[in-house]
């Protein structure tokens, strides 16, 4: 796999590094929470014979700028930037809080023929989380980047001391806590709330909305509420995923998508 290093400016300036490979339909790939450009590298040799695979590193990730401060809007225009880069036909896929920035940006007029979004975090506890953001926020100031990693998985996916523990020794760790700030960031995009009806009444573009069927109720609910207040919406469970979906499994709906 060869890639191609493009970047692009968003509407406040900030650089974003974008990967491209592939050929075909453009594919423009928005990550989830603690990840970067590397988290979809076991996709990408699927889904290049079939797309245009353009995978870009989220602001404060991997080789993209930051901001001082941080809105969602801002990531929002982050997503229109790389639409704008791949060009006409786009097809987006969003993962976890990256499903919810390809659907606001979409519900704000997204260059994008069709999305595809996986477990998109909508359906929250908004007072369970509502000082999340501000929490994590307190950590990582304070240079506690393990710590406000630990806080983000367990406060916000609900994942377990034990497990935390184990996850703590993994080789993958370190390069989650390097990105630590950016957790304040997917808290604060999970605090977008439920599913609006009003909100995508007039999305233009087919959605396809995927879940695992190993997923908690909570996730399988949103993504049914969201295919639901979609006007062409599809709703689409995947036979023994969780959050994080087999690579090959999620190709063959991208595909059939594109």
């Amino acid at each position: 796999m060869s890639d191609q290093v493009k970047r692009v400016r968003s509407e406040d300036g900030t650089g974003l590094a974008v990967y491209v490979g592939g050929s075909g339909t453009p594919l423009v790939m928005v990550g989830g929470a603690l990840s970067d450009h590397r988290a979809v590298t076991p996709l990408r040799p699927l889904l290049e014979p079939h797309f245009t695979v353009y995978a870009y590193d989220r602001r404060g990730r991997g080789g993209s700028g930051d901001a001082a401060s941080y809105e969602v809007q801002r990531e929002i225009e982050d997503l229109a930037a790389v639409v704008d880069l791949a060009g006409p036909g786009t097809v987006v896929y969003g993962h976890s809080s990256g499903a919810i920035l390809a659907m606001e940006a979409a519900a704000q007029g997204l260059r994008a023929r069709r999305l595809a979004v996986y477990e998109p975090p909508y359906d929250v506890d908004r007072k369970a989380i509502e000082d999340l953001p501000e929490r994590l926020a307190v950590l990582v100031g304070a240079g506690d980047g393990a710590g406000a990693v630990r806080a983000f998985l367990r406060d916000g996916p609900g994942i377990s001391e034990a497990m935390l523990d184990k996850m703590s020794a993994a080789p993958f760790w370190p390069a989650m806590v390097a990105i630590a700030p950016t957790v304040v960031y997917d808290a604060t995009i999970a605090m977008v709330g439920r599913v609006s009806k009003e909100r995508f009444a007039r999305l233009p573009m087919p959605v396809t909305v995927m879940y695992g069927d190993s997923s908690p109720n909570r996730m399988r609910a949103a993504a049914a509420a969201l295919a639901e207040a979609v006007p062409a919406g599809a709703l689409v469970g995947l036979s023994g995923q969780d959050h994080n979906p087999n690579p090959t499994v999620l190709a063959e709906h991208l595909i059939a998508v594109g």
